[in-house]
């Protein structure tokens, strides 16, 4: 790649990462950019294909962002049966799956409920029987024969409720049962929409949530809190040169430092080789050692790839660190990290930029 294409690329990335990073706070900003990817790549304007470019500026859906990085930065050529074939896979299965099991839950809620009203019914009908059989008995008046007929219907009404009871009892324990395989269900999924599916540390979702929280705290007294995100130095050129299956055996091996190198600190995958932390409560020094050890570790880590025994090299990051103003929201606090990321980029790589 020629200098003015990579810095071509470089700059659509963070015009990117900056719209995206705006999405977190403002639904119109995304709805604008996704009608200028329309307009920019000649596509119609249909439902399916304006609610791709929308989840691509978003950026949450993973698998659908790395399916249209590549061809919007590289290749600079998207047609409409792409981008349905992308909304048939990518869009409608979350839905269909999530609306499946919230219609199943509500159904077994009804039913539930159902089956409580009946039981109600029947424990009133069989109350009324009872005052019935007390007025009767009660009787100065009442014969032998009235007692021994009115205590056999007692009886077999006693039987038949009990009868209803058991059954009702038997489908209320198999409903219930099923509403919590639903609820685990629901709960699972939950769980799925904030893991990222290659490295299985925390999504863009996640990382979302994880801002909206930060922004909550109250950093504890000469302690702040930072946004760090960086990114891989040069990791085109390893896909470009040994393929994506081994530049994705990076991003896992990155991914899962990250995540060993201080358990402590939550990691989350922004996309592509973009990842990003929360540093809470930590003193300036602390920031500064966290982003030097970690350019360290990985400067010193030769990679050899798995597949061909090929020698990829040493990995470089650079990293931009944003304090949290009090001013802050995730907008304008995501957005200033982003671009001393940017900052540290041209500034020769394998470096950092922060925000003290």
């Amino acid at each position: 790649m020629t200098l003015v294409s990579f810095a071509r690329v470089e700059a659509i990335d963070f015009t990117l990462n900056f719209l995206r990073a705006m999405s977190a706070a403002d639904p119109f900003a995304i709805a604008k950019a996704a009608l200028q990817r329309v307009g920019q790549f000649n596509t119609p304007p249909t439902p399916e294909v304006f609610e791709v470019w929308y989840r691509y500026i978003e950026g949450f859906n993973e698998n659908l962002t790395e399916r249209l990085d590549y061809v919007v930065n590289e290749t600079q050529s998207v047609d409409t049966d792409m981008l349905l074939t992308i909304h048939k896979q990518h869009c409608l299965e979350q839905e269909t799956i999530a609306s499946k099991v919230s219609r199943s839950l509500v159904e077994e809620l009804r039913n539930a409920k159902d089956l409580l009203n009946e039981q109600q019914t029947v424990g009133s009908q069989f109350g009324n029987s009872v005052g019935m059989a007390g007025k009767i008995l009660s009787s100065e008046s009442i014969g032998q024969d009235q007692i021994v007929r009115c205590v056999k219907s007692l009886a077999r009404e006693t039987a038949e409720i009990h009868s209803k009871f058991e059954e009702m009892s038997q489908k209320l324990a198999e409903s219930q049962s099923q509403v919590n395989a639903l609820e685990n269900d629901l709960s699972e999924m939950n769980k799925a929409l904030l893991v990222d599916h290659l490295t299985g540390i925390g999504n863009r979702r996640c990382f979302d949530s994880l801002i909206e929280k930060s922004l909550r705290m109250t950093p504890a007294e000469d302690c702040n809190v930072y946004l760090a995100i960086m990114d891989l130095d040069e990791f085109k050129a390893i896909n470009d040169t040994f393929g994506h299956d081994t530049g994705d055996d990076v991003i896992q091996f990155v991914a899962k430092s990250l995540a060993d190198l201080r358990p402590e600190i939550p990691v989350a995958r922004l996309g592509g080789d973009e990842f990003a932390v929360v540093l809470a409560n930590m003193a300036k020094s602390a920031v500064e050692e966290f982003e030097e050890d970690l350019r360290a570790f990985f400067s010193k880590k030769r990679l050899v790839s798995q597949s061909t025994g090929e020698t990829i090299g040493f990995l470089r990051l650079s990293i931009g660190i944003a304090k949290r103003r009090p001013d802050d929201d995730a907008k304008s606090w995501m957005s200033r990290a982003d671009q001393l990321l940017y900052e540290a980029k041209k500034l020769g790589r394998n470096r950092s930029r922060i925000d003290l």
